[in-house]
């Protein structure tokens, strides 16, 4: 339940609501733009490093709420059509009042689907078939990204951020990894460390290997495809992860935060606690890891109902 009063006196929202109430609008609709918009604060403060402020929020970070609407809650269209209206006008009251220079949500359309997507992360099939894509595809770089964002679940903000002395990797006598792990600083810059599964350990150090060649002075473990060298930016993690999204047909169902569901939801389907869970995922605590990734799909509530005698 939204704790409306822990919010309005941040965030500009006690002006917006005086502006609906000025606008006529009902106490209902008031209460529900509100609620809605502090659900998209909360979602963008658990996704994000940085604390919610209107002033970053991208077009991007629009898209993924949505996708996150259908895949993880299973919402109706209609329920995330109020949501992205309430958006609308939190967003355009803020760029009229100047508070903001350009509305993000000016191209978020609502959705015109009879019904939501089911609510999962990647079934094992579509995993194994987008880790084959990026195999196949070769780069380097392109590989690393997947592996930390699906074996280690990481939020992007996390990924970017990470640098090569966050990186420690233990071998034995011949030389082989015996193992590794990574400090992420998360929410709150609270520190995590995650032990790497062999997949990451091995992308890593080929990923290393071609960014010497590289040669850039940047400490980010990931940096720019391009001349300069720089730090990977968080929209050059989205760029990379629809195009093989979309070379799949999976980007209108999958999102980036699709390879931290997958993360979180295979460990505890093999039987890993929620505690361990909400540790290497960085949540705040168990509740909130249960909360997201406990809820059944249609299919697992499907075979509940047909295993009844």
């Amino acid at each position: 339940m939204v704790k409306r009063e822990n919010y309005m006196d941040k965030y500009y929202l006690e002006k917006f609501k005086n502006y609906l109430i000025s606008n006529d609008k009902s106490e209902k609709t008031i209460k529900t733009y509100l609620d809605n918009v502090i659900l998209f604060i909360e979602f963008f403060n658990e996704m994000n490093i940085d604390d919610f402020d209107p002033s970053i929020v991208t077009h991007i970070d629009l898209i993924d709420y949505r996708s996150y609407c259908q895949t993880t809650f299973n919402l109706s269209v209609s329920s995330i059509n109020i949501r992205i209206a309430s958006l609308k006008s939190y967003f355009s009251w803020l760029k009229i009042e100047g508070i903001i220079d350009k509305d993000v949500t000016i191209n978020i359309k609502k959705l015109k689907d009879a019904r939501t997507k089911e609510a999962k992360s990647f079934s094992e099939k579509t995993y194994r078939a987008l880790r084959r894509l990026y195999y196949r595809e070769g780069i380097e770089l392109h590989i690393c990204i997947f592996e930390l964002l699906s074996k280690c679940g990481l939020r992007v903000g996390e990924l970017v951020n990470l640098k090569l002395d966050d990186i420690e990797m233990n071998f034995n006598e011949n030389n082989d990894i015996r193992k590794g792990t990574i400090e992420v600083i998360g929410k709150g810059n609270k520190y995590r460390s995650i032990p790497l599964h062999k997949d990451a350990r091995k992308a890593i150090i080929k990923w290393i290997k071609v960014r010497e060649k590289r040669k850039s002075d940047s400490p980010y473990l990931l940096i720019s495809e391009r001349k300069n060298r720089k730090k990977f930016t968080t929209n050059g993690i989205y760029r990379i992860v629809k195009k093989y999204h979309e070379k799949l047909g999976i980007d209108n169902v999958y999102s980036v935060h699709s390879y931290r569901h997958y993360f979180c939801r295979t460990l505890l389907k093999n039987g890993a606690d929620l505690s361990t869970v909400a540790a290497l995922a960085g949540h705040s605590s168990a509740v909130v890891t249960s909360q997201i990734y406990t809820l059944p799909n249609e299919k697992e509530k499907q075979n509940a109902i047909s295993s009844m005698l």
